[in-house]
């Protein structure tokens, strides 16, 4: 029995149980977390608003704990109880994202709107191009001014390459300070809307065109700089929309190239094993069975 268990490490926690630890008291920083959830809800007019926000958090941070005393069972895991949530994995490291909302459905612009809303975004900056345009940066830019949504777009050019000068007309048409940043497309959209966004230390989220490649939850942004292609590390988007018949009407050639990419899953798998065994590098069994969950559904 572990008495006082609150402040351990998930890494110790893991580290205990392994070791025999069958029943572990928690409560002090789970009471902790109520506190400050009812401190980031002040100022409340009610009390039973005070009441849920604490409830609200406590649940969180009892959930984390959970997830991290139970051993993780990729067959029952779910996208939802990895967004905007960290695990204890059997590794020994801790994973995380700050991705916090994934919705692939019909009507998609409704969902946008009730993410946007439910942050209080109120200006938004939408980076798209010609081509992701006209199939669905008008519509959904009309939608969210009529349901309150303030926003100011830079279209690139149809053929939009991620160059400087693509960095440079995005930030030079930015004309105020924004709450978000909202791509409208796929791979080349996605990296330049992550990139601008870290630059300017603004969360973004991507709405996708076509299903044309794996990266959308990716850290990196992959620019030419110099004439020679470049990954930055940034950071991934808080939210990836993408709207079914928008996604079924993608050109064949951008659907042929997101199977590739899957597919293409399977050499990277083998090639971060031959990286573990040759060259000692990090490897996790848990991300590795979760990938070929994901290939074979």
């Amino acid at each position: 029995v572990m008495h006082g268990g609150s402040g351990v490490s998930h890494e110790d926690y893991k580290k205990v149980i392994a070791n025999g630890v069958r029943k572990i008291n928690y409560f002090t920083y789970m009471d902790k977390a109520g506190g400050e959830g009812v401190n980031a809800a002040y100022p409340v007019k009610y009390f039973h608003d005070a009441a849920k926000a604490g409830q609200d958090a406590m649940q969180k941070d009892i959930e984390s704990a959970m997830r991290c005393f139970m051993k993780m069972n990729v067959a029952s895991f779910e996208i939802n109880d990895y967004l905007n949530h960290e695990f204890a994995c059997d590794c020994g490291k801790v994973h995380t994202t700050r991705l916090e909302h994934v919705r692939v459905c019909e009507h998609a612009k409704e969902d946008i709107l009730k993410y946007l809303q439910k942050h209080a975004y109120k200006t938004v900056y939408l980076i798209e191009d010609e081509n992701t345009r006209r199939v669905y940066g008008e519509e959904l830019e009309i939608y969210l001014n009529a349901n309150g949504i303030d926003s100011d777009h830079v279209i690139l050019g149809a053929d939009v390459v991620p160059d400087e000068a693509s960095v440079f007309r995005i930030l030079v048409n930015m004309k105020r300070k924004y709450d978000y940043i909202l791509g409208i497309g796929s791979g080349t959209l996605n990296d330049l809307s992550k990139f601008i966004s870290y630059k300017v230390s603004l969360d973004y989220g991507i709405a996708a065109t076509a299903p044309s490649m794996d990266g959308f939850a990716s850290v990196g942004a992959a620019l030419i700089i110099d004439d020679l292609k470049t990954t930055y590390d940034c950071h991934v988007p808080t939210a990836i929309f993408a709207d079914l018949e928008v996604l079924a009407n993608a050109p064949l050639d951008m659907i042929k190239a997101g199977l590739g990419d899957i597919v293409g899953k399977y050499n990277c798998l083998v090639d971060w094993k031959i990286a573990h065994i040759i060259n000692d590098e990090y490897y996790c069994q848990t991300i590795v069975d979760m990938v070929y969950k994901s290939i074979q559904e």
